[in-house]
């Protein structure tokens, strides 16, 4: 369902309740989290403590050794210069040598091993001497023997530079040194040690060097009974060049070097441990710290790692991120639930003016409304409904006797309009008819205008042909007498042919025989003469006749053409009344069309007030009907 849909209750409990959640959850997460930044770091810190304090317990031991190293280095620096008054014998050297070995259980061995002829120039006289070689040498190495005491034997392998480094490293550097774990035969057996050499300086002249030896097993020994094991952790102990001294992983790669282990990031590593750095990093899910040891005054760090599971080092910042989480949900029920309760007491008024408010929109207006509200916003709502429903009491009323009395109004409305209707329905008939009646007439007045146009165009024509017909027998007059005219003097030619057809005859006879033909032709002559005169006669009496009876018809039309223009004359004059009694008919026939369509329009008003009478007779009681709803 949606949240528009709930009450303000949920609303106002889901917002201020969300509010607090957000809150209280930014508070618990910033602290778990700064918690667990806490912890890690702490965590971190531990190891690094840890570490440290490894470093510190073997190099507390390494520096017991160094220390005693060098004390004997130093007492022999001062006390091996032959004619001083204070040099001492060999023999008084290996017993101040036996009685530090015996100082301490865990040194393995003492190493006193001389330059040629540097302790007292007698070398000669210690050849395979206990404790020397076939060279005479102080070459010195005191073991423990069972019986409490030692055993002195010659060192080996001290002039190689390879096999020796406990020897040529301290007589290159001129300070302490701690070799690398090697195995030495001690009294037949090989032992695994590592020894702490201090050179033995005599008026800035290398002299020889001391040293005490350690088997390693302390170390492991020690790494071993680390509480830290048990949480995952790894310890390891590195020498100078990366010989693993002592291991918790894996027993089998104490000896073992870092480049035949890790081969691809020896350079780093080796690195990082000569140059004594102390490193503090994570990788795949776990912290990894190393620590340098530096023993006596050896410049030539070892290294102490130690590796821990993250797991281990977040598990107390988890445990503090779910004890804080924890306090925040339940800081978080409380306050909900506090939340809930003063909104439950602050919005019961609301919900009594939901009731009321209800009961209004049903229609019951007849509600007592309780004064004994509070005087907040919610009380000043409910003042504000109980004013609203006396107004509605009082409004609905008057409403209600409007309606009444629109009623009645709107009835007598209807009534009036149905019988302006049918009036103007009657009215709008006879206009029609009238309209009919008026078009008929325009129509015979426009037929008579047109007869009399098209008599008018006849009487110009007929008046036109006659003054043509005029001009026609007046021309007609005047061919014929010239006809007349042309005939006599045809006439006066066969008469004087005839004449000549006369004297040729008479010729013709006096010529007798010679004249025949000719006489034949006079005679011939003669007849055509008198042929043509008998038809110029006729003609001439035919044209006679004919101008006659044209001047006879020249004066008959000249007595009918003025007829035929003063008929023309009336017919135009006919014509123009029945144009302009054309217009006068159409500007009738036009106002009566125009009086038909306000007839026929108010008609239609008509009927629409009557219809819109009767509609608002209807809403008039849709309204009394709706008014009656209310319950005053």
């Amino acid at each position: 369902m949606k949240l528009r849909s709930k009450s303000i209750l949920v609303k106002l409990s889901l917002l201020v309740g969300g509010s607090i959640f957000l809150i209280i959850s930014a508070q618990v997460m910033f602290s778990a989290m700064n918690a667990r930044r806490v912890a890690i770091d702490d965590a971190k810190a531990e190891a690094v403590a840890v570490s440290k304090n490894y470093a510190d317990l073997i190099k507390h031991k390494m520096n017991k050794a160094m220390l005693s190293a060098r004390a004997i280095a130093d007492a022999l620096s001062y006390v091996t210069i032959s004619g001083t008054g204070n040099a001492i014998s060999r023999e008084q050297a290996q017993r101040m040598a036996g009685q530090v070995l015996l100082s301490d259980p865990d040194y393995l061995g003492f190493t006193l091993c001389f330059e040629p002829n540097a302790f007292d120039g007698k070398d000669n006289q210690f050849i395979n001497k206990p404790g020397h070689d076939e060279t005479g040498r102080f070459i010195s190495y005191l073991t423990k023997s069972e019986n409490g005491s030692y055993v002195i034997e010659p060192l080996i392998d001290y002039t190689d530079p390879s096999k020796a480094p406990w020897y040529f490293r301290p007589k290159e550097l001129k300070t302490d040194f701690v070799t690398e774990p090697v195995y030495y035969p001690v009294q037949g057996k090989m032992v695994y040690m590592v020894s702490f050499m201090a050179p033995i300086i005599g008026n800035d002249r290398f002299i020889g060097v001391t040293g005490i030896d350690y088997t390693i097993d302390f170390i492991q020994e020690m790494v071993s009974k680390s509480y830290l094991l048990e949480r995952g952790a790894n310890i390891s102990i590195l020498s100078n060049e990366g010989v693993i001294v002592a291991s918790t992983i894996n027993a089998d790669q104490i000896g073992k070097s870092l480049k035949e282990l890790d081969p691809t990031d020896y350079a780093r590593q080796i690195k990082l441990l000569k140059d004594g750095q102390e490193v503090k990093e994570e990788e795949n899910d776990w912290l990894n710290v190393k620590v340098p040891i530096y023993v006596g005054n050896s410049q030539l760090p070892w290294q102490v790692r130690l590796s821990i599971p993250m797991s281990y080092i977040t598990a107390n910042a988890r445990a503090m991120m779910w004890y804080q989480i924890s306090i925040g949900l339940v800081m978080l029920a409380i306050g909900i639930t506090l939340l809930v309760l003063a909104l439950r007491r602050i919005l019961s008024p609301l919900n009594k003016l939901v009731v009321v408010t209800n009961r209004v929109a049903n229609g019951d207006l007849s509600i007592q409304m309780n004064d004994n509200i509070p005087a907040d916003e919610i009380g000043q709502v409910y003042l504000a409904m109980k004013n609203m429903v006396n107004n509605l009491k009082e409004m609905i009323s008057g409403i209600r006797d409007a309606a009444e009395s629109f009623t009645q109004a709107a009835s007598q409305m209807s009534q009036g309009s149905q019988q302006l209707s049918e009036r103007t329905n009657e009215q709008a008939s006879s206009v029609e008819e009238i309209s009919s009646s008026m078009e008929q007439m325009v129509s015979s007045i426009q037929q008579n205008t047109n007869n009399a146009k098209e008599t008018e165009k006849i009487s110009k024509s007929a008046a036109e042909g006659g003054k043509k017909g005029k001009e026609s027998v007046t021309s007609a007059i005047k061919s014929m007498m010239l006809i007349n005219e042309k005939i006599n003097i045809i006439t006066d030619i066969a008469f004087q042919t005839n004449i000549l057809a006369l004297n040729a005859a008479v010729e013709a006879a006096r010529a007798g025989e010679h004249g025949k033909g000719f006489a034949v032709v006079a005679a011939e002559v003669r007849k055509l003469a008198e042929r043509s005169r008998t038809a110029a006669d006729e003609i001439g009496q035919f044209s006679n006749s004919s101008v006659s009876t044209a001047e006879s018809a020249g004066k008959q039309f000249e007595s009918i053409v003025p007829q035929i223009e003063k008929t023309a004359e009336l017919v135009q004059e006919i014509a123009a009344a029945s144009v302009e009694q054309n217009a006068g008919a159409n500007q009738v026939n036009d106002s009566i069309q125009q009086l038909n369509q306000l007839t026929q329009h108010n008609a239609s008003l008509a009927e629409e007030i009557a219809s819109s009478a009767e509609e608002l007779n209807s809403q008039a009681q849709q309204l009394i009907h709706m008014v009656e709803s209310f319950m005053l």
